[in-house]
């Protein structure tokens, strides 16, 4: 018998729901009663005492619940035969019941905790050793049995954990779903108390198969505030059908890069109470969402302690979903909004411009959207509603001109604004930076992406960094301007840098 085998057996003994039952799971078939049959009850000693006994060093640390669970059964079965037993048989009762307990201790100082079982080192020998020399899979295997673990040790075994790590943990949870359910469950229920939103991520992203993907999301503690399957390869709408139903304290849900996904599940997101606390949703680069998803949130009251939301690279978003959001009052909370490589244009950017629902926006992403123009940077500037904005990402947009960038250095309302992206928008020229070094409504500017702007010069790049205006311009990228010399690039990361060392 290997070992996958014998742990399967012991699992299937240890749920007997009584000693008859534990006699049918031993012999496969209806037993004499075990009470009024001695040689039944004798057999039973026998066979489960023999069992334990030439598998005694494949008994892992997870094989304790299953242990304990059958040693209740053999002190009920003690219980039930010790009057009718005959005396020379309770030998073989007293036999069993030292097997079990020596099962039990070896659970403690196993091979799953890399112990030779064989050797003197015992498991306080090993808990000794700092916290730091375990990887978590071995503290949640501590944690498992009982014994302390520190949370703090815990929580940053897994945020240093390397791949090889992950690998092991996500190895052993798919075994222990198979055999050892109960122990499965307890595995993700520590991991995902433990663990910080990035690492649900890296931990997701091992997970290649939908009905493991089900199990893991139905064993996570249901008071968990962040969820971030974005590496996942695997979640469909029947997968966010069950986050939604059991997870109801969620305030942020990361859904990046899931293909299969439709409309279907984000309106079970939108339209569950259970989801009421929610603060941040993102569904970047989901191809198969659509305007009607963007309405669903747009028009559900259960959506209205949103902060942010992303449907970054969703191509079918239209115009339609930007006018939704705009002048829906349950988006009112709204801080960040990000409908980059998306399909919307004039109309959707006046939608947002002009509503008195959007006023506490701070960050806008319009990255790679094609249809943008002056007209839209314009609005956005004038707009009073806009004066809270913070960052502007307009990376890609490659039809914008000085004229875009004029009316950011003109407005009032952009004096809020900190980060600027204009990566690539290589229409712009010396009179857009100009137009920067010149304005007194960018005092809070910290970072200006210029990168392959290619019309830039050397005149651009002294201007912006020495200009007396731009007190806390920090970072100011101009990679890939092929017209700025090595001796101005110089410049701007000595002046940057001075700036930098003076806030220490």
């Amino acid at each position: 018998m290997n070992s996958i085998e014998f742990h399967e057996k012991l699992n299937f003994y240890s749920q007997a729901d009584d000693p008859q039952d534990l006699a049918i799971r031993i012999f496969g078939a209806p037993q004499q009663n075990i009470v009024a049959d001695n040689a039944v009850a004798v057999k039973v000693f026998k066979t489960v005492e023999q069992f334990l006994s030439d598998h005694a060093k494949q008994i892992s640390l997870y094989d304790l619940p299953a242990l304990c669970e059958l040693q209740h059964t053999v002190e009920r079965l003690s219980v039930w035969t010790k009057g009718a037993l005959e005396k020379e048989d309770h030998e073989y009762l007293r036999t069993l019941e030292k097997t079990l307990a020596a099962s039990i201790k070896l659970t403690q100082n196993n091979a799953d905790l890399a112990i030779n079982p064989d050797s003197e080192i015992s498991l306080e020998d090993i808990l000794s050793v700092a916290d730091e020399y375990h990887s978590f899979p071995d503290l949640i295997k501590l944690c498992i049995v009982g014994k302390d673990v520190l949370p703090d040790a815990l929580k940053n075994a897994i945020a240093t954990a390397r791949e090889l790590d992950f690998t092991d943990f996500v190895n052993e949870v798919t075994r222990r779903r198979e055999f050892d359910p109960h122990i499965f469950k307890e595995m993700i229920r520590l991991f995902f108390k433990h663990a910080i939103p990035t690492k649900h991520a890296y931990f997701f992203s091992f997970v290649k198969i939908e009905n493991l993907l089900t199990d893991i999301i139905s064993a996570m503690p249901k008071d968990i505030t962040h969820l971030d399957l974005n590496r996942c390869p695997c979640p469909r709408d029947e997968h966010v059908d069950n986050i939604v139903r059991r997870l109801n304290n969620l305030k942020s849900l990361h859904l990046r890069n899931c293909s299969f996904l439709t409309d279907v599940a984000i309106t079970t997101i939108a339209l569950s109470p259970n989801m009421a606390n929610l603060q941040e949703l993102h569904f970047d680069l989901s191809p198969l969402l659509s305007d009607a998803a963007a309405l669903v949130i747009a028009e559900s009251p259960c959506m209205a302690n949103l902060r942010i939301l992303s449907f970054s690279g969703c191509r079918n978003i239209t115009d339609v979903a930007f006018r939704a959001i705009a002048t829906s009052p349950h988006m009112a909370k709204l801080q960040s909004l990000n409908f980059s490589n998306s399909h919307g244009s004039n109309a959707g950017i006046r939608a947002l411009t002009t509503s008195p629902f959007m006023s506490n926006m701070k960050k806008l992403y319009f990255t790679a959207c094609a249809e943008i123009t002056d007209v839209d940077v314009i609005a956005i500037s004038n707009s009073t509603y806009m004066k809270n904005l913070q960052i502007l990402n307009l990376k890609g947009c490659t039809f914008l001109t000085d004229e875009a960038i004029l009316s950011i250095a003109g407005s009032a309302n952009m004096s809020n604004l900190e980060e600027l992206n204009l990566y690539a928008c290589n229409e712009l020229t010396d009179e857009a930076a100009r137009a920067f070094s010149e304005s007194s409504n960018l005092k809070n500017l910290r970072t200006l992406n210029l990168s392959y702007c290619t019309r830039l010069t050397d005149i651009a790049a002294v201007e912006l960094v020495e200009s007396p205006l731009l007190p806390n311009l920090l970072n100011l990228n101009l990679c890939g301007c092929e017209l700025i010399t090595p001796e101005a690039l110089e410049r701007v990361t000595k002046i940057t840098r001075e700036r930098l060392a003076a806030r220490e």
